[in-house]
């Protein structure tokens, strides 16, 4: 009921037409019992006062020693069907999950990607195939209501066409064996690794001297470094896959890129895992 609330639909008249769905769902005996407890048959009964007398109900066989509603099958069936929260770790679903409906449009988005969950139904694992038929109720697209946002709320205001370069986010170990997240271009006709002076100091490595003449970076002017890095790192996801390489050291490798957050049309994405899921975001938006 709040999710179908949050889609701008009111639901203060459906309270009859939910007592009726609740039930025909019921057992024969609890039919009984409800048919008995009801004051005033020829009125109309109110969905809280069936609630009520479901909540009395459950307390009535919970109580019950050898109540058929309390077998060792159902006992493992409650138990198999918990239900966990993937943002927060309570209990409801994460459509239903306070802190992720208080979280923007793109950063649900994001958490989404991050969690590698499916844009449709917010479930299962993103390389699963979704069964669900819902869409969303604003776009009719196939993603989540709480997945869409509008285009103008990351548009670039810059009329220049945006050049993208090949990029990933990667887990890069610390020197004290930790794990920092950070996003590396993709130079494919690059002969050395590269890194920022920034990035080396955030990961404490140990630095060598070394007396290096490079060109093509950034501006294009000839650069030196003169100093050098040993790094190991990994995908961003579950993985055995590792590398360990020399990286060289200079101040700036290139310009904050993208400049600007745009909207780019992730449909025929969905349920990829992407080898970056921030793409599209710039970095002064990342650290916001």
């Amino acid at each position: 009921m709040a999710a179908i609330e949050l889609m701008g639909i009111k639901t203060d008249s459906w309270g009859p037409i939910i007592s009726c769905l609740i039930s025909k769902k019921w057992d024969a005996e609890t039919n009984r019992l409800y048919e008995s407890s009801i004051k005033d048959p020829l009125v109309i009964q109110c969905l809280e006062d069936q609630i009520n007398f479901l909540r009395n109900r459950f307390q009535s066989l919970e109580a019950t020693p050898n109540s058929p509603r309390l077998t060792a099958t159902n006992a493992a069936q409650n138990k198999r069907h918990k239900i966990v929260c993937s943002f927060c770790q309570d209990q409801h679903t994460i459509s239903y999950c306070p802190k992720f409906r208080g979280l923007s449009g793109t950063a649900r988005s994001q958490a989404i990607r991050e969690k590698n969950l499916c844009n449709n139904c917010l479930w299962h694992d993103a390389a699963a195939k979704c069964t669900s038929e819902r869409r969303c109720a604003v776009c009719s697209r196939r993603h989540h209501t709480l997945l869409h946002f509008e285009k103008t709320e990351h548009k670039t205001q810059s009329k220049s066409p945006i050049v993208l370069l090949a990029n990933a986010l990667i887990k890069a170990t610390t020197v004290s064996g930790g794990v920092e997240y950070a996003r590396v271009l993709i130079d494919q006709g690059s002969q050395a690794f590269l890194i920022t002076e920034e990035a080396a100091t955030l990961l404490a490595l140990p630095r060598q001297k070394v007396s290096t003449d490079l060109s093509g970076v950034g501006d294009g002017d000839i650069k030196t470094s003169s100093q050098q890095v040993t790094l190991t790192c990994s995908p961003r996801f579950p993985s055995t896959f590792k590398l360990t390489t020399n990286l060289l050291v200079l101040p700036k490798l290139t310009r904050t890129l993208p400049e600007k957050s745009f909207d780019i049309d992730m449909e025929q994405w969905q349920n990829k895992v992407l080898a970056d899921p921030t793409l599209g975001w710039s970095r002064n938006e990342l650290k916001k």
